[in-house]
């Protein structure tokens, strides 16, 4: 499982206030899974990095939980920020579930 907390956008100009994601990204057998609940950065920040439980809607306490939970059972530490930029292709008439990014 990897922990991220991810933003869409001009990485200059996140404030404590940017909606980001904090996601957890897992392999279930040969199917990537992401889970993810959108918070505020400085919000986001608390959950994993102060490891403080934040405020959130009653149906995301199990996603919060787990992630406080792996942040604090694997003492884990922000390493890396990572930057690029992309486009996406999506799939038209018979091929609209294809996403190349």
């Amino acid at each position: 499982r990897k922990l991220r907390i991810r933003h869409y956008g001009d990485p200059d100009g996140v404030t404590d206030d940017s909606p980001v994601c904090v996601e957890i990204k897992q392999r279930v057998n040969r199917v990537t899974q992401k889970r993810r609940i959108t918070l505020p950065y400085g919000e986001a920040r608390r959950l994993c990095d102060g490891r403080e439980l934040v405020a959130h809607s009653p149906g995301e306490s199990a996603f919060v939980q787990e992630v406080l939970d792996l942040v604090v059972r694997l003492d884990l530490r922000p390493t890396v920020i990572t930057g690029y930029q992309r486009d996406a292709l999506v799939g038209r008439d018979a091929d609209t579930g294809l996403r190349v990014t």
